[in-house]
């Protein structure tokens, strides 16, 4: 690296009921760790149970090796967009030492091939 710290993207959430949310969140340090169809699987797992908890229906997604695109709709009586995305990435269900689903995968799983 260059010495420079990283830049990391903050947004707002806007909360449109009746219009889809564009949702994009990355891997930890961007780290291209969505490359095994383990930890793929586990994230589509966390993005249905919040989904389903949210009352939001997934309309789109894609997967790339350091991030993730969603496109959700909320149904009625639909929980925030902040709420939601935070479900996703900090998984109550499976929550291990306060750290997101796909922090907690065993270290031997980075040297699998992809």
């Amino acid at each position: 690296m260059d010495g420079h710290a990283p830049h990391r993207k903050r947004f707002r959430h806007y909360h449109d009921p009746g219009h889809v949310h564009e949702l994009t969140f990355s891997c930890f340090h961007r780290w291209p760790l969505l490359t095994n169809d383990v930890w793929r699987e586990m994230l589509a797992e966390s993005i249905n149970r919040a989904t389903e908890r949210h009352r939001y229906r997934l309309t789109a997604f894609v997967f790339m090796p350091e991030h993730v695109h969603l496109l959700v709709y909320p149904l009625d009586e639909a929980g925030k967009i902040d709420s939601l995305l935070n479900a996703i990435l900090v998984d109550p269900p499976q929550q291990h030492a306060g750290l997101p689903v796909i922090y907690r995968l065993p270290a031997e799983w980075l040297n699998e091939p992809c």
